[in-house]
C-alpha cells in the first residue's frame, strides 16, 4: 500500500488530523495548529514531498500512551492492563516502533490538552 492509500484509509477511519513525515519530522509548517485534511490535499502531499513516506497523526484527538519499556514482560504487561481496561470500548491496536516499545492511540470526541513540557 502507499502512503497515499494508508493516508486516505486513516481520514476513512476518521482520523482528520494527520500529517506527511520524513522518518519521524513533519513536512508541513505549523503542522502542530492544523486542523482537519481532506483527500485533494493529501493527493498533493505525494507530489510536494515524494520523500515523505510515513504519516503522523496529531494526539489533540487521538492521545496515544507511549509504553517506552525494554523490558519485553514489563511492556506485555502494561499493554494487557490497557486491554484488560479499555477492550470492552473498541480495539487496542498497539504500534511497535522499536520493539518492545510500543505505543497505543486512544480516540476522543473532545480534544485532548497537550501536556506541558518537562
Amino acid at each position: 500500500m502507499t502512503p497515499y492509500e494508508r493516508r486516505l484509509q486513516l481520514l476513512k477511519a476518521g482520523f482528520q488530523e494527520i500529517v506527511p513525515l520524513t522518518g519521524k519530522k513533519a513536512v508541513l509548517t505549523n503542522w502542530q495548529t492544523r486542523g482537519n485534511t481532506n483527500p485533494d490535499e493529501i493527493k498533493l502531499w505525494t507530489t510536494m514531498w515524494p520523500a515523505a513516506q510515513n504519516t503522523g497523526i496529531l494526539c489533540r484527538f487521538t492521545p496515544v500512551l507511549d509504553i517506552d519499556i525494554l523490558d519485553p514482560e514489563a511492556a506485555d504487561a502494561i499493554e494487557q492492563l490497557v486491554r484488560d481496561r479499555f477492550g470492552d470500548h473498541g480495539r487496542v491496536l498497539p504500534r511497535f516502533g522499536k520493539a518492545p516499545k510500543r505505543a497505543i492511540p486512544f480516540r476522543t470526541d473532545k480534544p485532548f490538552p497537550r501536556s506541558p513540557p518537562r
